[in-house]
């Protein structure tokens, strides 16, 4: 501001740069509060705050003297609304070192607590929402006296700061002053050692008098030692208190239970301390923490953990004295290092079974689980002290079940990572560097997420005689010129190994469910012996399904969603929360397209009307124009002002859905269900963290069936999904010529695949007619209400149509929502229906559409 001197229009474009809409908004506000007046302080006259801080460009003539000194007060104010305006760092911490003091009264303590909120929060302490916290830190901050009686006080979640303000003034001014204090301990003390003076002399006379009697006495007192009594007058009062010939030691005469018990035998020891400690205290009596004499096996164990391309890789290790690897072994991706620890030291202790052996581990965490807290663990029934389940339960329950396997066993810690040249520092260096070979060589750690695009079929099939045997039996022993067979309806018909290996690659790679396989191979025109079986098996095999296997579905809602008529139009948007992955990203933005299906997905770090802004303005309408309609629920950054104005502007049709109706966002919601469904099952499978996977479930959502049989893709692009096809292109022809020939005709016929899916969603969306009354029609009814149901309905006949003319109607006097119907004396009633039992009298006639014409007045309708 002061260097480089910038205009009107310099400092609007540092705005829009620098800030968001709702912070350019925050700091002009505060600017207009500090535009000063002609006393130099700031001003609330609406004309000299347009004059000197206008909102619009200014006619400022920056060549003389005026027109520059107008731009440096308006520079002035901007700078004053910046600085008031900037957000501070909310530091509760702060706050909570507001202490009052010794001498400090509630009203200053309170103030300064106030002005504490305001520096260090960005909370108002006078505003009501924020009234309960400020209370809070004033009990819990006050001095100790006023703390303890504003405690004690009654109904004190309902009282206010100023009921609060009192009580604790009452208990300020009536504290006693530091004279006080000294007045009542001294009259305390010298009202003891009055007592304590009548009780020596009331001895000396007893003494004199010879008055000897047995006396047991307790005397229960505190004496505070003053300068007013010296050390050898209260060593005399201590000795009248523990006088020996007036204290009698004697048995009790109640009897006592223990007397009753056998007498043990006194020569011999009750117990062994040691073995029932080592029997409380460790899941074996004889494990020892220090090398075992004339051992066996001495083996070192351990596990090893890193992350290498956002990957995180483990493995274990065991080895003996000359570096020999005994066992070595990758574990699976996203293994912590104590699970490896675990895992390796109870390989070796089950390898060592019935042998004599020592252990010697670097960890801390399976040395402590070993000689400490296994026992507490089986003792709490492996669950920790808040109750929740026990981390790496598996590999403890195992551990705890190994090393009960050697016939002799120590398990011995020693420092990790040492360059001693000493047998345990070698021995552990061997075990560590054998762990991180194994967990970098092994190709099982790498991301096992297969390509979709799958080897190309071989020129001949190899049919097994049980395929050939399973093409006979079905009827399908037409085959082509390279010996593959199809079925009647032109299905190829794969080995069933190749067919195994086709849908374990695609599963593995999407983790669709049987029926969405399924219908990939119909649309594939793909078939291969036993499928339906082989599916269920992949899936049930597999980890992640089975770990994320959703619950019984409950009652389904029978209404219809509004869909767009055309890709792009029409989007449902909603956020969702996962757990917090790599950058920070805790939020996904989900976009669904409603008429093809089509997901767009974005992490994101906060939930704001700018992040989808920004999503909508540099993702969506890029490539796929602007939409007509958005839906979305009523979350706080779909109904911000900000966002709705940017639709309104750009011409979108913003529909916001129904509170606490899930259902209404039913599209985008399932949709969110998925996302987060497979992305846990390639989390299982892979280690990986979500943000990395989401363009895999990105890619699994778009090329799953949807409607008619079609993908999203086929629908958006009509073209081949990339799962299947590229397996049967142009290397082989004359494989599955139908399916490239109709998939192909897709990318020619998108005007008619477009109309094909539209004319479902109409379907879908006409109601079923319950019945064949229909606007126009004359019928009867049993009552008027605000609505009448169908089945409380009769179609008048063409005689009753004709007597209904008769009726004449008129406008209710005093209501004008009433109307009155009646009809000439001697005319003919209508007859009732014997079948629904419904009377004909004026009440009853009703009808029901279009308005009557001139000629038939009677009716209202």
């Amino acid at each position: 501001m002061h260097t480089h001197s910038p205009t009107w229009d310099n400092c609007q474009q540092l705005l829009k740069t620098l800030f968001t809409t709702e912070e350019r908004e925050r700091i002009l506000t505060e600017a207009r509060k500090n535009v000063p007046g002609d006393n130099g302080r700031p001003t609330t006259l609406p004309n000299l705050i347009d004059e000197r801080f206008p909102l619009n460009r200014p006619d400022w003539d920056f060549g003389n003297a005026e027109g520059r000194e107008r731009l440096r007060v308006y520079r002035q104010t901007l700078m004053a609304g910046l600085r008031a305006a900037a957000r501070r760092p909310t530091n509760l911490a702060k706050v909570k070192a507001i202490m009052q003091g010794d001498n400090e009264s509630p009203a200053v303590f309170l103030e300064r607590l106030y002005d504490a909120y305001r520096q260090y929060t960005l909370l108002d302490p006078l505003a009501e929402e924020n009234q309960s916290a400020v209370i809070m830190s004033f009990i819990n901050q006050a001095a100790p006296d006023i703390r303890k009686k504003l405690y004690k006080q009654e109904g004190l979640g309902e009282m206010s700061i100023r009921d609060l303000m009192k009580v604790a003034e009452r208990v300020f001014n009536t504290r006693e002053t530091p004279e006080e204090r000294e007045d009542r301990i001294r009259k305390e003390n010298q009202e003891l050692q009055e007592r304590i003076r009548k009780e020596d002399r009331e001895h000396q006379s007893r003494e004199n008098r010879r008055q000897q009697r047995e006396m047991a006495k307790i005397l229960l007192a505190g004496v505070q030692s003053t300068v007013r009594i010296t050390n050898a007058r209260l060593t005399h009062y201590q000795g009248l208190l523990l006088d020996a010939p007036r204290i009698i030691f004697a048995e009790p005469t109640a009897l006592n239970p223990a007397t009753l018990l056998p007498t043990p035998d006194l020569r011999a020891p009750l117990h062994n301390c040691q073995e029932i400690m080592a029997e409380v205290t460790q899941v074996r009596p004889d494990l020892q923490d220090t090398a075992l004499p004339n051992s066996e096996l001495v083996w070192y164990t351990n596990g090893s953990s890193f992350v290498i391309d956002g990957v995180r890789r483990a493995g274990a290790a065991v080895v003996d004295q000359g570096g020999n690897i005994i066992w070595n072994a990758s574990l699976s991706p996203g293994t912590s290092a104590q699970k490896a620890e675990l895992i390796a030291l109870a390989e070796a202790l089950e390898r060592a079974e019935g042998r004599r052996v020592t252990v010697y581990t670097d960890s801390r965490y399976a040395f402590g689980t070993v000689h400490v807290h296994g026992a507490i663990y089986r003792e709490r029934g492996f669950v920790t002290a808040e109750g929740k389940t026990l981390r790496n339960l598996p590999e403890v329950r195992r551990l705890l079940m190994a090393v009960q396997m050697p016939r002799a066993v120590a398990v011995v810690h020693i420092p990790g990572h040492q360059s001693a040249q000493t047998p345990e520092a070698k021995g552990n260096r061997r075990a560590d560097k054998a762990a991180k070979a194994v967990a970098v060589a092994s190709s099982a750690l790498a991301l096992t997420l297969p390509t979709p695009e799958l080897p190309r079929l071989p020129p001949r099939p190899n049919y097994t005689p049980e395929d050939l045997r399973w093409i006979q039996n079905h009827h399908c022993p037409e085959s082509d010129q390279q010996g593959w067979h199809r079925d009647t309806e032109g299905r190829l018909i794969l080995p069933a190994q190749l067919g195994l290996f086709l849908l374990s690659n695609l599963h593995q790679a999407t983790h669709l469910g049987k029926k969405k396989l399924l219908t990939i191979l119909e649309s594939a025109r793909l078939r291969f012996p036993r499928q339906a079986a082989q599916i269920q098996e992949i899936v049930d095999q597999c980890i992640g399904c089975q770990a994320m296997r959703p619950s019984r579905k409950g009652p389904q809602h029978t209404g219809t969603r509004v869909r767009g008529r055309a890709p792009g139009r029409s989007w449902e948007v909603d956020f969702t929360e996962v757990k917090p992955g790599r950058c920070g990203y805790k939020y996904l933005l989900v976009m669904v397209n409603t008429f093809s299906g089509w997901v767009e997905a974005f992490p994101t770090k906060r939930e704001t009307a700018q992040v989808v802004a920004k999503a909508l303005l540099e993702e969506i309408i890029p490539r796929y124009g602007v939409p007509e309609v958005l839906g979305s629920d009523n979350g706080p950054a779909f109904i911000s002002n900000v966002l709705q104005g940017l639709a309104r502007a750009i011409g979108i049709n913003w529909k916001l859905h129904c509170e606490y109706n899930p259902q209404s966002s039913g599209q985008v919601e399932r949709m969110n269900r998925t996302l987060k469904e497979t992305l846990s099952k390639l989390a299982i499978e892979t280690g990986g963290d979500w943000v990395t996977l989401l363009p895999y479930a990105i890619f699994r959502v778009r090329n799953s069936p949807y409607v008619h049989g079609l993908t999203p893709f086929e629908i958006l692009y009509g073209a081949p999904p990339p799962i299947i096809v590229r397996t049967l292109l142009d290397h082989n022809p004359n494989v599955a010529p139908s399916y490239l020939a109709s998939l192909k005709a897709l990318q020619g016929v998108q005007h008619e695949i477009w109309p094909l899916v539209s004319s479902l969603y109409e379907i879908k969306d006409a109601p079923n007619p319950e019945h064949s009354i229909v606007p126009g029609d004359w019928v009867w009814v049993d009552g008027i209400g605000p609505w009448v149901h169908h089945s409380h309905v009769r179609r008048a006949s063409q005689l009753e149509k004709t007597q209904a003319k008769e009726w004449i109607v008129r406008r209710h006097p005093d209501n004008p929502l009433k109307l009155q119907l009646s009809r000439p004396r001697g005319s003919v009633k209508p007859p009732a229906s014997a079948n629904d039992g419904m009377a004909a009298s004026p009440n009853s006639a009703q009808h029901l559409g279009e308005e009557p014409r001139g000629d038939q007045p009677t009716p209202t309708p």
